[in-house]
């Protein structure tokens, strides 16, 4: 069984007219103004999933500055989801800092949502400010037992669209801020995920790390180290599809992972468990 869990749709009209959004959505210009940046939708990503041998995926959408386009966005999601019941685990996206935040969230957790994310601060540490502005989303998904995905990316190495202003130390900040919560944190950690090899480190139970992007960021030997440092239980597999094919993945993860009980716990064990046996 595979579950990728990190993957974008969108709805035909965002996918057909992407540059009428640029002028109130700098954030959404910056990731898709270039003709090769890729949106698709539900029906596209089934495609990519059977061809894939995918089972399930948990899908968002972007988070969006204006409420109207992040609730036409939600809706397109849960609708894909009532279709795709059996393949689709939907995870409500808008921008977490905005007035319109909590509401959304509270509407899309009473929707049939079973997670917030992937939500985003493109241009912002994890502040003291944020972290205050954002809490209120946080206690809605914490009241239902919700998972929350937060998108994070290294401090060092290149420079790309969407790469955020996100440190270590905010990134740790958010994580003991919100240590009620279950975290999912996108591309790693950005590299917080290593900080669990400390002899003593920070209090990190409640997060997973998934592997969106890796191959953009990292040696293909990453997965190696990671089975040989004793992290193979914070490690789920995302794809951040369609930016990246998941079958870059497969390659790079069975040429460098030697167990098989690894594997099985990249693919499916470790977010099952997040998702389903850890909720209380």
């Amino acid at each position: 069984m595979i579950i990728d869990a990190h993957t974008h749709i969108f709805p035909e009209n965002i996918k057909n007219s992407r540059t009428s959004y640029f002028n109130s959505e700098k954030e959404f210009e910056l990731l898709y103004k270039q003709p090769g940046s890729k949106l698709c939708t539900a029906e596209e990503l089934i495609e990519s999933m059977d061809k894939n041998e995918i089972d399930k995926s948990i899908v968002f959408g972007f988070p969006w500055n204006k409420k109207e386009t992040a609730e036409f966005h939600n809706d397109y999601i849960i609708e894909k989801y009532e279709k795709y019941h059996d393949r689709l685990i939907p995870f409500a996206c808008f921008n977490p800092v905005k007035e319109y935040a909590q509401k959304e969230a509270l509407r899309c957790i009473r929707n049939g949502f079973k997670g917030l994310g992937e939500l985003a601060l493109y241009k912002s540490d994890f502040t003291d400010e944020i972290l205050d502005k954002i809490t209120s989303v946080m206690n809605a998904a914490e009241e239902k037992s919700l998972p929350v995905m937060f998108h994070t990316n290294e401090e060092a190495g290149h420079d790309y669209p969407g790469k955020a202003p996100v440190t270590i130390k905010g990134t740790l900040d958010f994580i003991q801020r919100f240590k009620s919560n279950r975290l999912i944190l996108a591309h790693l950690g950005g590299g917080t995920l290593f900080f669990n090899l400390l002899k003593n480190p920070p209090d990190m139970k409640n997060a997973v790390f998934d592997t969106a992007a890796l191959p953009f960021l990292y040696k293909k030997s990453i997965y190696k180290l990671i089975e040989n440092s004793e992290l193979e239980d914070k490690i789920i597999f995302g794809s951040d599809w369609p930016l990246i094919n998941p079958g870059r993945y497969f390659r790079e993860i069975e040429s460098n992972v030697v167990s098989k009980e690894f594997k099985e716990k990249i693919f499916y064990k470790n977010i099952s468990d997040f998702l389903y046996k850890n909720k209380e």
